[in-house]
């Protein structure tokens, strides 16, 4: 499962971290908001980041869901809107 995440740069009196502020599994979108997010905050620290989980099936037992649920890549999320 690929994830992306926008986070910004925020910071108190005492301390500063990256907050996220926007999550997508759509990387087109992710880079839309990005690019809006830096074009009306042009004095502001972005980071557009892609989080990738991999799941390896290890072992599994003989009696199978009737009706496992498909999974939709990324490609097919990005192109089917």
């Amino acid at each position: 499962m690929t994830k992306f995440e926008i986070r910004q740069f925020v910071r108190t009196t005492r301390k500063g971290w990256l907050e996220v502020v926007s999550e997508t599994e759509i990387e087109r979108l992710a880079v839309q908001e990005y690019e809006r997010m830096k074009a009306e905050n042009p004095g502001e620290y972005f980071e557009l980041v892609r989080i990738t989980h991999d799941e390896d099936c290890m072992a599994f037992t003989p009696n199978a869901p009737v009706n496992p649920r498909p999974r939709r890549s990324v490609a097919e999320a990005w192109t089917s809107g």
